[in-house]
Parts: C-alpha cells; sequence; structure tokens
C-alpha cells in the first residue's frame, strides 16, 4: 500500500475495496480505535464484524513494566550509593548519621521491586 496524506473513511474505503476486487474476503477485521479506519471497513465490509485490537494496550503495558524496572534499578542504586557511604561513614565513627537515609532507601527499593514484579506478573500473565 503506498503513502496516503488521509487517513479518513474514504481512503480506506477505497483501499479496503480495491483488496476486496483483488481477492481479500476476511470474515472479520481488526483495527485500533481510529475512527476512519473503522469507517472504511464499515464501508467496504458492510456487516463484517471489526474486532479492537490489543498490540496499543500491550505496548503501553511492555512501556509500564520497563519504567517501573527503571525506577527499581534507581532505587537499588541509591540504596546502595548509601550503603557505601554509611559503610565509610562508620570507619570514622559517624555511620549513624545515615542509617535513617538508609532505612528509607530500603523500603523505597522494596516497594519498588515488588510494584516491578506485581505488574510485569499481571501484564505477561
Amino acid at each position: 500500500m503506498e503513502e496516503v496524506e488521509q487517513r479518513d473513511e474514504n481512503t480506506w474505503g477505497y483501499y479496503l475495496l480495491e483488496a476486496g476486487e483483488q481477492g481479500l474476503n476476511p470474515e472479520y477485521t481488526i483495527a485500533d480505535a481510529a475512527k476512519g479506519l473503522r469507517a472504511g471497513q464499515k464501508a467496504a465490509g458492510g456487516e463484517k464484524p471489526c474486532h479492537g485490537d490489543v498490540w496499543h494496550i500491550c505496548e503501553l503495558g511492555e512501556d509500564l513494566c520497563r519504567s517501573l524496572t527503571r525506577q527499581a534499578i534507581r532505587a537499588t542504586n541509591r540504596r546502595e550509593d548509601l550503603e557505601v557511604r554509611m559503610a565509610k561513614a562508620k570507619l570514622k565513627g559517624i555511620g549513624h548519621k545515615l542509617s535513617t537515609k538508609v532505612n528509607i532507601a530500603r523500603q523505597v527499593e522494596k516497594k519498588a521491586l515488588n510494584l516491578a514484579t506485581d505488574v510485569k506478573i499481571l501484564f505477561y500473565w
């Protein structure tokens, strides 16, 4: 199919009718929520059912999983950096000054890791 400027009902209908003349005769079609595509399919295919696609929701879910994984990695890096700083401070006898920050970082990391894991399990299930 050639690149076109419009993706409206008329454009989709034209190309779908042309494909029908070449033998395309599906039992149903699949489309995203684009109004032009769905209207063109209805115009060209009549009452044949048009099912919604799942690609877009999958793409969003994968983006969410990647984002939550990056957040968890940053939380782990932050906790590790604080633990290194605390270990150095302990050698100077002032490690207690960072203990609250390390404990908070551990809690944040645990929540981030749990959330990333839970969402991945739900999404890829």
